[in-house]
Protein backbone atom coordinates (compact mmCIF):
# COMPACT_ATOMS: atom_id res chain seq x y z
CA UNK A 1 0.00 0.00 0.00
CA UNK A 2 2.81 2.42 0.82
CA UNK A 3 4.47 1.58 -2.48
CA UNK A 4 1.28 2.29 -4.43
CA UNK A 5 0.78 5.67 -2.77
CA UNK A 6 4.43 6.62 -3.29
CA UNK A 7 4.21 5.56 -6.95
CA UNK A 8 0.98 7.54 -7.56
CA UNK A 9 1.64 10.56 -5.37
CA UNK A 10 2.06 12.87 -8.38
CA UNK A 11 -1.35 11.86 -9.72
CA UNK A 12 -2.94 12.24 -6.28
CA UNK A 13 -1.38 15.70 -5.94
CA UNK A 14 -2.79 16.75 -9.30
CA UNK A 15 -6.22 15.50 -8.24
CA UNK A 16 -6.39 17.42 -4.94
CA UNK A 17 -4.55 20.51 -6.18
CA UNK A 18 -0.97 21.64 -5.70
CA UNK A 19 -1.61 23.85 -2.68
CA UNK A 20 -3.33 21.12 -0.67
CA UNK A 21 -0.80 18.52 -1.78
CA UNK A 22 2.09 20.76 -0.73
CA UNK A 23 0.50 21.31 2.67
CA UNK A 24 -0.65 17.77 3.40
CA UNK A 25 1.62 15.37 1.50
CA UNK A 26 5.12 16.64 2.21
CA UNK A 27 5.41 14.67 5.43
CA UNK A 28 4.19 11.52 3.71
CA UNK A 29 6.65 11.91 0.88
CA UNK A 30 9.57 12.45 3.25
CA UNK A 31 8.53 9.26 5.05
CA UNK A 32 8.47 7.35 1.77
CA UNK A 33 12.05 8.45 1.05
CA UNK A 34 13.06 6.91 4.39
CA UNK A 35 10.83 3.82 4.24
CA UNK A 36 12.29 0.54 5.45
CA UNK A 37 11.32 -1.15 2.16
CA UNK A 38 13.59 -0.45 -0.79
CA UNK A 39 10.67 -0.70 -3.24
CA UNK A 40 8.95 2.21 -1.50
CA UNK A 41 12.11 4.31 -1.53
CA UNK A 42 12.57 3.51 -5.22
CA UNK A 43 9.01 4.56 -6.04
CA UNK A 44 9.44 7.80 -4.10
CA UNK A 45 12.71 8.56 -5.91
CA UNK A 46 10.99 8.04 -9.26
CA UNK A 47 8.53 10.79 -8.27
CA UNK A 48 11.12 13.05 -6.64
CA UNK A 49 11.44 15.68 -9.36
CA UNK A 50 7.67 15.81 -9.94
CA UNK A 51 6.88 16.26 -6.26
CA UNK A 52 9.57 18.90 -5.76
CA UNK A 53 7.86 21.04 -8.40
CA UNK A 54 5.10 21.55 -5.82
CA UNK A 55 7.53 22.90 -3.23
CA UNK A 56 9.41 26.16 -2.87
CA UNK A 57 13.19 26.25 -3.02
CA UNK A 58 13.70 26.72 0.71
CA UNK A 59 11.50 23.74 1.56
CA UNK A 60 13.43 21.54 -0.88
CA UNK A 61 16.77 22.58 0.58
CA UNK A 62 15.63 22.26 4.18
CA UNK A 63 13.57 19.08 4.08
CA UNK A 64 14.38 17.16 0.89
CA UNK A 65 18.11 17.60 0.35
CA UNK A 66 19.15 15.92 3.65
CA UNK A 67 17.09 12.84 2.72
CA UNK A 68 18.50 12.81 -0.80
CA UNK A 69 22.04 12.90 0.58
CA UNK A 70 21.29 9.73 2.56
CA UNK A 71 19.85 8.01 -0.50
CA UNK A 72 22.98 8.57 -2.61
CA UNK A 73 24.63 5.76 -0.62
CA UNK A 74 21.55 3.52 -0.35
CA UNK A 75 22.58 -0.12 -0.32
CA UNK A 76 20.03 -0.99 -3.00
CA UNK A 77 21.10 -0.21 -6.55
CA UNK A 78 17.56 0.39 -7.82
CA UNK A 79 17.05 3.16 -5.30
CA UNK A 80 20.21 4.90 -6.48
CA UNK A 81 19.20 4.39 -10.12
CA UNK A 82 15.85 6.08 -9.55
CA UNK A 83 17.54 8.87 -7.61
CA UNK A 84 20.15 9.53 -10.30
CA UNK A 85 17.46 9.80 -12.98
CA UNK A 86 15.32 12.26 -10.99
CA UNK A 87 17.88 14.34 -9.10
CA UNK A 88 18.98 16.91 -11.67
CA UNK A 89 15.54 18.36 -12.61
CA UNK A 90 15.49 19.80 -9.08
CA UNK A 91 18.38 22.15 -9.94
CA UNK A 92 16.38 24.80 -11.86
CA UNK A 93 13.87 24.91 -9.01
CA UNK A 94 16.41 25.76 -6.30
CA UNK A 95 18.77 28.00 -8.31
CA UNK A 96 22.49 28.18 -8.98
CA UNK A 97 23.87 28.75 -5.47
CA UNK A 98 21.86 25.96 -3.86
CA UNK A 99 22.64 23.68 -6.78
CA UNK A 100 26.37 24.25 -6.35
CA UNK A 101 26.13 23.69 -2.60
CA UNK A 102 23.82 20.67 -2.55
CA UNK A 103 23.00 19.05 -5.91
CA UNK A 104 26.47 19.15 -7.45
CA UNK A 105 28.18 17.20 -4.61
CA UNK A 106 25.50 14.49 -4.86
CA UNK A 107 25.87 14.44 -8.65
CA UNK A 108 29.65 13.99 -8.35
CA UNK A 109 29.22 11.21 -5.80
CA UNK A 110 26.78 9.35 -8.07
CA UNK A 111 29.19 9.75 -10.99
CA UNK A 112 31.55 7.52 -8.98
CA UNK A 113 28.87 4.93 -8.22
CA UNK A 114 29.89 1.32 -8.77
CA UNK A 115 26.79 0.74 -10.92
CA UNK A 116 27.11 1.86 -14.54
CA UNK A 117 23.30 2.16 -14.72
CA UNK A 118 23.37 4.77 -11.96
CA UNK A 119 26.06 6.77 -13.75
CA UNK A 120 24.27 6.51 -17.07
CA UNK A 121 20.98 7.80 -15.67
CA UNK A 122 22.66 11.05 -14.68
CA UNK A 123 23.36 11.88 -18.32
CA UNK A 124 19.71 11.44 -19.29
CA UNK A 125 18.89 14.64 -17.38
CA UNK A 126 22.21 16.49 -17.62
CA UNK A 127 20.49 19.32 -19.48
CA UNK A 128 18.80 20.45 -16.26
CA UNK A 129 22.15 20.86 -14.52
CA UNK A 130 23.74 22.48 -17.56
CA UNK A 131 21.05 25.17 -17.61
CA UNK A 132 21.81 26.17 -14.04
CA UNK A 133 25.59 26.02 -13.63
CA UNK A 134 26.93 25.71 -17.20
CA UNK A 135 28.86 22.97 -18.95
CA UNK A 136 32.24 24.53 -18.13
CA UNK A 137 31.77 23.62 -14.49
CA UNK A 138 30.81 20.06 -15.39
CA UNK A 139 33.31 19.16 -18.09
CA UNK A 140 36.07 17.95 -15.79
CA UNK A 141 33.63 15.63 -14.06
CA UNK A 142 31.49 14.27 -16.87
CA UNK A 143 34.13 13.52 -19.50
CA UNK A 144 36.00 10.85 -17.45
CA UNK A 145 32.68 9.25 -16.49
CA UNK A 146 31.46 9.25 -20.10
CA UNK A 147 34.76 7.81 -21.31
CA UNK A 148 34.51 4.98 -18.80
CA UNK A 149 30.89 4.24 -19.69
CA UNK A 150 31.68 4.27 -23.40
CA UNK A 151 34.06 1.36 -22.78
CA UNK A 152 31.77 -0.58 -20.44
CA UNK A 153 31.95 -4.37 -20.75
CA UNK A 154 28.17 -4.54 -20.87
CA UNK A 155 27.30 -3.72 -24.49
CA UNK A 156 23.79 -2.60 -23.49
CA UNK A 157 25.29 0.12 -21.31
CA UNK A 158 27.53 1.15 -24.20
CA UNK A 159 24.49 1.25 -26.48
CA UNK A 160 22.64 3.52 -24.06
CA UNK A 161 25.64 5.85 -23.91
CA UNK A 162 25.73 6.14 -27.72
CA UNK A 163 22.05 7.07 -27.74
CA UNK A 164 22.76 9.93 -25.31
CA UNK A 165 25.46 11.52 -27.49
CA UNK A 166 23.18 13.50 -29.84
CA UNK A 167 21.48 15.04 -26.80
CA UNK A 168 24.87 15.93 -25.32
CA UNK A 169 25.99 17.37 -28.67
CA UNK A 170 23.11 19.84 -28.66
CA UNK A 171 23.97 20.93 -25.12
CA UNK A 172 27.76 20.99 -25.32
CA UNK A 173 28.23 22.68 -28.69
CA UNK A 174 30.42 21.64 -31.60
CA UNK A 175 33.80 22.88 -30.33
CA UNK A 176 33.57 21.18 -26.95
CA UNK A 177 32.08 18.01 -28.44
CA UNK A 178 34.84 17.72 -31.04
CA UNK A 179 37.58 18.13 -28.47
CA UNK A 180 36.25 15.66 -25.93
CA UNK A 181 33.75 13.25 -27.47
CA UNK A 182 34.20 12.90 -31.23
CA UNK A 183 37.15 10.46 -30.80
CA UNK A 184 34.86 8.18 -28.80
CA UNK A 185 32.33 8.20 -31.66
CA UNK A 186 35.05 7.07 -34.07
CA UNK A 187 36.20 4.28 -31.75
CA UNK A 188 32.71 2.76 -31.68
CA UNK A 189 32.88 2.19 -35.45
CA UNK A 190 35.37 -0.63 -34.79
CA UNK A 191 33.66 -2.14 -31.76
CA UNK A 192 33.54 -5.94 -31.51
CA UNK A 193 29.72 -5.93 -31.20
CA UNK A 194 27.77 -5.42 -34.42
CA UNK A 195 24.91 -3.61 -32.67
CA UNK A 196 27.39 -1.05 -31.34
CA UNK A 197 28.91 -0.47 -34.78
CA UNK A 198 25.43 -0.15 -36.25
CA UNK A 199 24.31 2.37 -33.61
CA UNK A 200 27.60 4.27 -34.01
CA UNK A 201 26.66 4.95 -37.64
CA UNK A 202 23.18 6.12 -36.63
CA UNK A 203 24.85 8.35 -34.04
CA UNK A 204 27.02 9.97 -36.73
CA UNK A 205 23.93 10.60 -38.83
CA UNK A 206 22.27 12.39 -35.92
CA UNK A 207 25.40 14.42 -35.28
CA UNK A 208 25.47 15.48 -38.94
CA UNK A 209 21.87 16.63 -38.56
CA UNK A 210 22.93 18.72 -35.55
CA UNK A 211 26.32 20.07 -36.69
CA UNK A 212 25.90 19.94 -40.46
CA UNK A 213 27.64 17.97 -43.28
CA UNK A 214 30.84 19.99 -42.87
CA UNK A 215 31.28 18.45 -39.42
CA UNK A 216 31.28 14.98 -40.94
CA UNK A 217 33.73 15.99 -43.64
CA UNK A 218 36.17 17.47 -41.12
CA UNK A 219 35.90 14.87 -38.39
CA UNK A 220 34.82 11.41 -39.43
CA UNK A 221 34.31 10.66 -43.13
CA UNK A 222 37.96 9.87 -43.86
CA UNK A 223 38.26 7.72 -40.75
CA UNK A 224 35.07 5.91 -41.66
CA UNK A 225 35.98 5.20 -45.25
CA UNK A 226 39.49 4.08 -44.28
CA UNK A 227 37.91 1.04 -42.68
CA UNK A 228 37.61 -0.51 -46.15
CA UNK A 229 41.30 -1.41 -45.70
CA UNK A 230 40.74 -3.14 -42.35
CA UNK A 231 41.94 -6.73 -42.12
CA UNK A 232 38.60 -7.83 -40.62
CA UNK A 233 35.84 -8.17 -43.19
CA UNK A 234 33.17 -7.22 -40.62
CA UNK A 235 34.84 -3.84 -40.22
CA UNK A 236 35.20 -3.46 -43.99
CA UNK A 237 31.41 -3.73 -44.17
CA UNK A 238 31.00 -0.70 -41.88
CA UNK A 239 31.56 1.91 -44.64
CA UNK A 240 28.90 0.14 -46.73
CA UNK A 241 26.35 0.31 -43.95
CA UNK A 242 27.37 3.92 -43.33
CA UNK A 243 26.79 4.88 -46.97
CA UNK A 244 23.17 3.74 -46.92
CA UNK A 245 22.56 5.46 -43.58
CA UNK A 246 24.37 8.74 -44.24
CA UNK A 247 23.29 9.23 -47.85
CA UNK A 248 20.21 11.18 -46.81
CA UNK A 249 22.18 13.77 -44.79
CA UNK A 250 25.32 14.22 -46.90
CA UNK A 251 25.52 16.31 -50.11
CA UNK A 252 25.94 14.37 -53.39
CA UNK A 253 29.41 15.87 -53.87
CA UNK A 254 30.64 14.35 -50.61
CA UNK A 255 29.15 10.96 -51.43
CA UNK A 256 30.76 11.00 -54.89
CA UNK A 257 34.12 12.09 -53.50
CA UNK A 258 34.35 9.87 -50.41
CA UNK A 259 32.10 6.85 -50.84
CA UNK A 260 32.06 6.03 -54.55
CA UNK A 261 35.80 5.16 -54.61
CA UNK A 262 35.26 2.90 -51.62
CA UNK A 263 32.36 1.19 -53.37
Amino acid sequence: MRYLVADRISEISAAVGNDLAKEQFQGFFCAFLQDKESEVRTAACRRLSDFCLLLDAQTIVTHMIPLIKNLQTDQFQYVRQALSENLLPIAPKIGKNATNDHILPIFLALLRDESSDVRLNLFKRIESLNKVIGIENLSQSIIPALTELSQDKNWRIKLSVIQQFPVLAEQLGEAFFNEKLTPICITWLQDNIFTIREEAIVNIKRLVEIFGPQWATRNCISKLTSLHLDSRYLHRMTPLFALSTLASVLPPEEIKKSFVPVL
